[in-house]
């Protein structure tokens, strides 16, 4: 069954969203004192896809970055994440943006999702592979939701991008883990799966892999 939210459904207060996003730019602030802008860093990720159009599927969405950088360039966004804090956290950095009209939140696992085939103009995975132990199901997935001719942007930060992440993990008293997928082994799924690679790319610490539905 779909549970979907917008931004209102989450209750959250104008002091929620302000303390929030003080704490979002202090992390950000963190990755731009390593030198690394991770706004830029999705400005490219995004940009290496394009032309995109929606509606746009946003997997593994997080603090919600990806989907701000979607929904502010006019697309609407369903925003998928299994974690339904960090989908309470995106839903305000939304909210703090002013994009909450254009994006829905739904709390799911992203190898089975409810959504028609061929209903989304393009879809974005950005810094998931990583967390995942076997891609298949949800590239999987995603290969079958993209309409024809649609797009597909897979991106995952490179070896120095995972060093970064690691050392500020550490500054924390944290670990970052990396599971066993590679960019390469992901682009072969996707190409198993139906889908033309059409570029990969790489800058701002992260592999890119863009793939067109057929």
């Amino acid at each position: 069954m779909k549970e979907e939210t917008t931004e209102s459904h989450f209750n959250i207060t104008p002091e929620e969203i302000e303390e929030n996003h003080q704490r979002f730019e202090s992390r950000m602030q963190k990755y731009l004192d390593e030198g690394h802008d991770r706004l830029a860093a999705m400005r490219f990720v995004i940009g290496s896809g394009e032309p995109l159009i929606g509606p746009a599927l946003d997997v593994g969405t997080g603090k919600g970055i990806t989907a701000i950088e979607l929904a502010g360039r006019g697309l609407r966004v369903d925003s998928v994440d299994i974690d339904p804090e960090e989908q309470r956290f995106a839903a305000m950095n939304v909210k703090y943006a002013g994009l909450q009209d254009l994006v829905t939140f739904h709390s799911q696992d992203a190898s089975s999702l409810p959504f028609e085939s061929r209903s989304f103009g393009c879809a974005v995975m950005v810094d998931v592979l990583h967390h995942l132990e076997d891609a298949r199901p949800v590239l999987k997935e995603i290969s079958r939701l993209v309409m024809p001719h649609g797009r597909f942007v897979m991106a995952d930060f490179n070896s120095d991008g995972f060093d970064l992440v690691a050392k500020i993990h550490r500054d924390e008293g944290r670990e970052h883990k990396v599971g066993p997928v590679s960019m390469d082994q992901a682009i072969s799924i996707v190409v198993d799966s139906g889908m033309e690679m059409r570029a990969r790319r790489s800058d701002f610490l992260h592999d890119v892999a863009v793939f067109s539905a057929i």
